[in-house]
């Protein structure tokens, strides 16, 4: 009798251990799983704030060209109404591959798929404009004549394709305000727990912070502008 309670005891002990062992391995797995959502989410997180920096730089950047190919446009008009072809050729706005993926905010990715598709009218323009101009040229290189009808087609597509460059701009400039709003808020709440307790990042943005960053915004483009003139800016 004493032997089989020796054996009612091992029994229970090593039940215990089983359990024991088998809590504590469940536990571990459930805390190890927790951590790696977090990390994921926190990493997420970091990957749509530098995304939205991007976007900004991106912005920026469409927006200086957009200047650049309104003077071009006006400069080769010039040419064309003098009844000259010219060797202007504009360019093309490009646009990383991913950029959408990286964004964690609806109303972003929204805006930045309805910007994309303006962006790639716009070098659909360039591209047949450019076509365009050179097979022309190639008449008057071959030293064939330049039919009136022909330079007439070309100073219109120009023409449309300048009525476009202001609205593009505008349309640049609107979203680089909204992006700036986005990135400022985020970096108020740029913590830890805010940026693991959400799987996305979007925010109600008010008229009157879209009307003072684009105040601000101005100001800047405004500075720029004036430290350029003055050779600041080389």
């Amino acid at each position: 009798m004493y032997q089989h309670h020796l054996q009612h005891i091992s029994s229970f002990s090593s039940g215990s251990q089983f359990w024991g062992a088998f809590l504590g391995a469940f536990f571990a797995f459930v805390f190890g799983l927790i951590a790696y959502q977090i990390t994921k989410r926190w990493e997420r997180f970091v990957q749509h704030k530098n995304a939205l920096v991007k976007l900004e730089r991106l912005l920026n950047h469409h927006y200086n060209a957009l200047a650049i190919l309104e003077q071009l446009a006006a400069d080769t008009s010039l040419i064309l109404d003098q009844g000259k072809m010219t060797s202007n050729r504009f360019f093309d706005l490009k646009i990383p591959a991913d950029v959408d993926l990286e964004l964690a905010s609806i109303d972003i990715i929204n805006k930045f798929f309805s910007y994309q598709s303006y962006i790639d009218r716009h070098n659909i323009n360039v591209s047949t404009f450019n076509t365009t101009l050179t097979r022309f040229e190639d008449l008057l290189i071959a030293g064939q004549p330049l039919h009136l009808a022909n330079l007439e087609f070309t100073k219109k597509m120009l023409d449309g394709f300048k009525k476009e460059l202001p609205s593009l701009a505008e349309t640049a400039k609107s979203f680089l305000v909204l992006v700036r709003v986005h990135i400022a808020k985020i970096k108020m709440r740029d913590s830890f727990l805010y940026g693991v307790i959400r799987r996305q990042w979007d925010f109600d943005i008010s008229k009157d912070e879209v009307v003072q960053e684009t105040k601000k915004l101005e100001q800047e483009i405004n500075q720029i502008q004036e430290d350029f003139k003055q050779g600041k800016i080389l």
